[in-house]
C-alpha cells in the first residue's frame, strides 16, 4: 500500500508540474507592444503625449490601439510602419474627424451629421474630438454634458434640457449595469444580459448627437421598454439566487439538526 501510494503521489506531482509548464507562460506573458507605442514613447515630448493619454482611455481598456484608428503596420519597428500600402492614414484633418471616427462609430456619425454641430456654417464647428478628445476618450456618460464644456461654444440651455430628459433613463442603465455585475459575481452567465444592456445604452447615448429634445423624448420611450425587458430578466435571475440561498440555508439547518439529533441519540445508546 505504501509503494502504491508513493507511485500515485509521484504521478500527481508530475501532472501538477506539467500543468504549471502549460499555464505559467500564459499568465505571465505580456502583450506584444506595437511599434507605434514604443517609437512615440522613445521620442518623448509632444510625440509621446498621445501614448500617455491613450493608456488612460476607454480605447486602451477595450484593446483598441493606434493602428486600429490610424492604420499602418504596428509590428514593424521602423518608418515602414507608416507605409500607406499598409493602410497608414495618419491624423485626419479636423473636418474629416467625424468620418474618421465613424469607421467604427457608424450610427453615432449618422446622428451627428443631422445635428446643428455638423450643419453649422461656422468654420470651427465641433467634431468628435471637441467633446471626447483625440486620445483620452472615456466611457460615454451624461457627465459629458456639462455647463463648463458646452458653454465653450454656446449657451447651456438646450444641453441642460437634453441632460434633464435623459437622466432618469441613464440612472436605470447604471443601476442595471451594477445588478448584472453582481449576478456575474454570483456565478451567473450574464453575457446575454450584458450584451442587451450594452445595445440599449449605445442606442440611448447616440441620441445625444442629434441634439433634438423632441426626438430624444420620443425615442427614449421605446428604449425604456427594451430596458424593462432586461430588467425583468435580471429580476428573474436575482429571484433564482434568493431561492438558492434560502434552499441552501434550509439544507444546512436540516443537516445541523439531523447531526444534533444523531449525536443525542448516540449518547442514549448503552
Amino acid at each position: 500500500m505504501i509503494v502504491r501510494g508513493s507511485i500515485i503521489i509521484r504521478y500527481l506531482i508530475h501532472f501538477s508540474f506539467s500543468l504549471l509548464l502549460v499555464f505559467i507562460p500564459q499568465v505571465f506573458a505580456q502583450e506584444e507592444e506595437s511599434s507605434c507605442i514604443s517609437c512615440h514613447r522613445e521620442m518623448g515630448g509632444d510625440l509621446a503625449k498621445p501614448i500617455e493619454l491613450w493608456h488612460e482611455s476607454i480605447h486602451k481598456k477595450n484593446v483598441i490601439s493606434c493602428h486600429n484608428c490610424h492604420g499602418g503596420n504596428s509590428k514593424v519597428q521602423d518608418m515602414d510602419a507608416m507605409n500607406p500600402e499598409a493602410g497608414f492614414v495618419g491624423s485626419p484633418k479636423e473636418e474629416d474627424v467625424p468620418k474618421f471616427c465613424g469607421k467604427c462609430h457608424v450610427a453615432v456619425m449618422e446622428n451627428y451629421i443631422k445635428s446643428p454641430h455638423w450643419q453649422t456654417k461656422k468654420e470651427k464647428h465641433p467634431v468628435c474630438t471637441t467633446c471626447h478628445t483625440a486620445h483620452h476618450q472615456q466611457r460615454a456618460t451624461l457627465e459629458l454634458i456639462n455647463e463648463k464644456d458646452c458653454s465653450r461654444c454656446h449657451t447651456y440651455e438646450r444641453a441642460r434640457k437634453i441632460r434633464f430628459v435623459m437622466e432618469e433613463t441613464e440612472g436605470s442603465l447604471v443601476q442595471l449595469d451594477e445588478r448584472i455585475e453582481k449576478l456575474r459575481g454570483e456565478g451567473f452567465n450574464t453575457q446575454r444580459l450584458g450584451d442587451a444592456l450594452f445595445a440599449n445604452r449605445n442606442e440611448f447615448h447616440r441620441l445625444t448627437h442629434v441634439l433634438s429634445v423632441d426626438l430624444i423624448i420620443d425615442r427614449t420611450e421605446t428604449i425604456r421598454g427594451d430596458i424593462k425587458k432586461v430588467e425583468k430578466s435580471v429580476g428573474s435571475d436575482e429571484a433564482t439566487i434568493k431561492r438558492r440561498k434560502i434552499g441552501g440555508a434550509i439544507l444546512i439547518a436540516f443537516l445541523f439538526i439531523s447531526a444534533f439529533i444523531i449525536h443525542i441519540y448516540r449518547k442514549t445508546l448503552p
